[in-house]
């Protein structure tokens, strides 16, 4: 994302649909998983927040 549309919640409306339609097609996905890019290290702890807000990294 360009800086500009960092903190418009584009990412959450991503992450929500997601894992909807995980549910709503009981696809067969027991987790989600990534890495943190070499472009984010300058922010994880932001990014440790996202995930966390799903649930997604305790």
């Amino acid at each position: 994302m360009e800086d500009n549309d960092i903190n418009n919640g584009y990412g959450s409306v991503l992450m929500k649909v997601l894992l909807l339609i995980i549910q709503r097609y009981s696809l067969p996905i027991k987790y989600v998983t990534g890495w943190i890019s070499g472009v984010d290290w300058d922010h994880v702890e932001r990014s440790k927040h996202f995930y966390e807000k799903f649930g997604i990294l305790s």
